[in-house]
């Protein structure tokens, strides 16, 4: 994965974004790190600079108690797994009521559906703005090209 403006700019659009306690699920390399303040970074593998805290753990059980993050990120991860109402459970679970879900999936008529061998699942914009919500995420969606950007607000 490499570093996405367009992710940075949806990240900023959350007001005091960078005042917030930042789950980043399937961090990677957490390039979107340096955007907070206090950040923690979750990846099977992660690759991040060594003054970041990350955890090597699987993101279909985060080892984190109930409501302890202002923000989850979860950019380029349910394309990842079929088990992507866990990872959904899972991030609103750990975020606190009234938090944020931010990330990005692929859409299901764009080329990256067939671009990465570990791509499992695609969405169309009515099916995930469908699985969000039956999460309790009442989410803003955006295609650009051939992803779909989502945020919003978790309400427990």
């Amino acid at each position: 994965m490499s570093y996405d403006i367009r992710k940075e700019k949806w990240i900023k659009s959350i007001p005091d974004y960078d005042k917030k306690f930042v789950l980043d699920v399937g961090c990677g390399k957490c390039l979107y790190a340096h955007l907070f303040k206090n950040y923690v970074g979750i990846d099977k593998n992660p690759q991040c600079d060594k003054s970041i805290t990350t955890i090597k753990d699987d993101f279909h059980s985060l080892p984190f108690s109930n409501d302890t993050f202002d923000m989850v990120l979860l950019f380029d991860v349910l394309e990842h797994t079929t088990l992507y109402g866990q990872v959904l459970q899972e991030a609103v679970r750990v975020v606190k009521p009234n938090g944020i879900i931010i990330g990005s999936t692929i859409w299901i008529m764009g080329n990256a559906v067939e671009t990465d061998p570990e791509h499992r699942h695609c969405f169309t914009e009515e099916l995930l703005r469908r699985v969000l919500n039956d999460f309790g995420i009442k989410a803003e969606i955006k295609r650009d090209q051939d992803i779909l950007y989502f945020k919003g607000i978790v309400k427990k």
